[in-house]
Protein backbone atom coordinates (compact mmCIF):
# COMPACT_ATOMS: atom_id res chain seq x y z
CA UNK A 1 0.00 0.00 0.00
CA UNK A 2 1.55 3.36 -0.26
CA UNK A 3 0.74 5.67 2.44
CA UNK A 4 1.07 9.61 1.85
CA UNK A 5 1.42 11.64 5.12
CA UNK A 6 1.21 15.37 5.03
CA UNK A 7 2.52 17.42 7.76
CA UNK A 8 3.47 21.41 7.77
CA UNK A 9 7.33 19.93 9.33
CA UNK A 10 8.90 17.28 11.71
CA UNK A 11 11.38 19.77 13.07
CA UNK A 12 11.14 19.57 16.83
CA UNK A 13 11.33 17.31 19.50
CA UNK A 14 7.44 17.18 20.36
CA UNK A 15 4.86 14.30 21.06
CA UNK A 16 2.90 14.45 18.02
CA UNK A 17 6.43 14.77 15.77
CA UNK A 18 7.93 11.45 17.92
CA UNK A 19 4.10 9.18 17.13
CA UNK A 20 4.10 10.41 13.17
CA UNK A 21 7.99 8.69 12.90
CA UNK A 22 7.27 5.84 14.52
CA UNK A 23 4.13 5.07 12.65
CA UNK A 24 5.59 5.61 8.93
CA UNK A 25 8.72 3.92 10.20
CA UNK A 26 6.38 0.72 11.02
CA UNK A 27 4.41 1.01 8.20
CA UNK A 28 7.48 0.99 5.82
CA UNK A 29 9.27 -1.71 7.91
CA UNK A 30 5.81 -3.92 7.30
CA UNK A 31 6.40 -2.98 3.53
CA UNK A 32 4.31 -0.50 2.86
CA UNK A 33 5.43 2.37 0.28
CA UNK A 34 5.62 5.47 2.91
CA UNK A 35 5.67 9.14 1.70
CA UNK A 36 5.93 12.34 3.99
CA UNK A 37 5.25 15.73 2.55
CA UNK A 38 6.24 18.39 4.52
CA UNK A 39 5.46 22.63 3.35
CA UNK A 40 8.13 23.97 6.29
CA UNK A 41 10.77 22.21 7.05
CA UNK A 42 13.21 23.38 5.16
CA UNK A 43 16.48 22.84 6.39
CA UNK A 44 15.70 21.92 9.65
CA UNK A 45 16.91 18.13 10.22
CA UNK A 46 14.31 15.42 11.45
CA UNK A 47 14.95 15.09 14.97
CA UNK A 48 13.90 11.35 15.27
CA UNK A 49 15.47 8.79 13.19
CA UNK A 50 13.35 8.06 10.00
CA UNK A 51 13.61 5.02 8.21
CA UNK A 52 15.80 5.12 4.85
CA UNK A 53 12.77 3.45 3.16
CA UNK A 54 10.11 6.32 3.89
CA UNK A 55 10.46 9.14 1.12
CA UNK A 56 10.85 12.67 2.45
CA UNK A 57 9.60 15.49 0.28
CA UNK A 58 9.43 19.33 1.15
CA UNK A 59 7.28 21.34 -0.86
CA UNK A 60 9.33 24.39 0.54
CA UNK A 61 6.11 26.63 0.65
CA UNK A 62 7.25 28.17 3.45
CA UNK A 63 3.74 29.35 5.24
CA UNK A 64 5.45 31.36 7.69
CA UNK A 65 7.01 33.59 5.55
CA UNK A 66 3.13 35.72 5.86
CA UNK A 67 4.22 36.80 9.09
CA UNK A 68 6.73 39.28 8.51
CA UNK A 69 4.46 41.29 6.99
CA UNK A 70 1.81 43.73 8.08
CA UNK A 71 -1.52 44.22 7.09
CA UNK A 72 -2.71 43.55 3.48
CA UNK A 73 0.71 42.30 2.41
CA UNK A 74 0.46 39.39 5.48
CA UNK A 75 -2.86 38.56 3.94
CA UNK A 76 -1.43 38.63 0.38
CA UNK A 77 1.86 36.76 1.17
CA UNK A 78 -0.60 34.18 2.64
CA UNK A 79 -3.53 33.70 -0.01
CA UNK A 80 0.04 33.39 -2.61
CA UNK A 81 1.51 30.59 -0.14
CA UNK A 82 -1.34 28.59 0.09
CA UNK A 83 -1.94 28.66 -4.19
CA UNK A 84 1.53 27.77 -4.05
CA UNK A 85 0.43 25.07 -1.67
CA UNK A 86 -2.46 23.99 -3.46
CA UNK A 87 -0.20 23.63 -6.65
CA UNK A 88 2.21 21.47 -5.10
CA UNK A 89 0.40 19.17 -3.13
CA UNK A 90 -1.84 18.20 -6.51
CA UNK A 91 1.55 17.80 -8.23
CA UNK A 92 2.84 15.17 -5.83
CA UNK A 93 -0.08 13.61 -5.33
CA UNK A 94 -0.95 12.77 -8.80
CA UNK A 95 2.88 12.03 -8.86
CA UNK A 96 2.97 9.37 -6.04
CA UNK A 97 -1.05 7.92 -6.66
CA UNK A 98 -1.43 7.16 -2.90
CA UNK A 99 -3.51 4.49 -1.72
CA UNK A 100 -4.39 6.55 1.22
CA UNK A 101 -3.67 9.94 2.78
CA UNK A 102 -2.75 11.10 6.66
CA UNK A 103 -2.98 14.29 7.65
CA UNK A 104 -3.50 15.50 11.33
CA UNK A 105 -5.64 18.74 12.62
CA UNK A 106 -2.59 20.68 12.06
CA UNK A 107 -1.93 19.62 8.63
CA UNK A 108 -3.84 20.90 5.07
CA UNK A 109 -7.46 19.55 5.36
CA UNK A 110 -8.73 22.28 3.73
CA UNK A 111 -6.38 21.96 0.51
CA UNK A 112 -6.58 17.84 1.23
CA UNK A 113 -10.08 17.35 0.75
CA UNK A 114 -10.43 19.05 -2.45
CA UNK A 115 -7.43 17.12 -3.80
CA UNK A 116 -8.07 13.26 -2.65
CA UNK A 117 -10.57 13.04 -5.46
CA UNK A 118 -11.34 8.95 -4.82
CA UNK A 119 -8.35 8.21 -2.22
CA UNK A 120 -9.55 7.89 1.48
CA UNK A 121 -8.27 10.98 4.22
CA UNK A 122 -7.49 9.85 7.57
CA UNK A 123 -7.13 13.43 9.77
CA UNK A 124 -5.40 12.45 13.13
CA UNK A 125 -6.01 14.72 16.16
CA UNK A 126 -3.84 15.25 18.35
CA UNK A 127 -4.89 18.05 20.28
CA UNK A 128 -7.42 18.18 23.12
CA UNK A 129 -11.18 19.73 22.26
CA UNK A 130 -11.03 22.15 24.87
CA UNK A 131 -7.91 23.32 23.10
CA UNK A 132 -9.43 23.52 19.76
CA UNK A 133 -12.77 25.43 21.09
CA UNK A 134 -10.53 28.19 22.66
CA UNK A 135 -11.49 31.50 22.23
CA UNK A 136 -14.66 31.17 20.11
CA UNK A 137 -16.01 34.41 21.30
CA UNK A 138 -14.36 36.20 17.87
CA UNK A 139 -16.38 36.46 14.91
CA UNK A 140 -12.97 34.65 12.50
CA UNK A 141 -12.52 32.18 15.71
CA UNK A 142 -15.98 31.16 14.74
CA UNK A 143 -15.42 31.21 10.73
CA UNK A 144 -12.38 29.07 11.30
CA UNK A 145 -14.01 26.40 13.62
CA UNK A 146 -17.44 26.49 11.11
CA UNK A 147 -14.67 26.07 8.55
CA UNK A 148 -12.65 23.16 10.28
CA UNK A 149 -15.93 21.41 11.31
CA UNK A 150 -17.06 20.74 7.44
CA UNK A 151 -13.72 19.82 6.29
CA UNK A 152 -13.23 17.45 8.98
CA UNK A 153 -16.63 16.01 7.53
CA UNK A 154 -15.79 15.80 4.35
CA UNK A 155 -12.84 13.20 5.18
CA UNK A 156 -13.40 9.49 5.47
CA UNK A 157 -12.00 9.14 8.90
Amino acid sequence: MRVLYVYYAVAIFGGIERVLVDKMNLLANMGHDVFLLTSNQGNHPIPFNLAQEVHHEDLNVQTHIQYRYKGVRRYWERYRRSLLLYKRLSDKIREIRPDIIITSLNGYISELVKLKGTIPLIVEVHTGYDYVMEDVTTFWRRMQLKSLHRDMHKADV
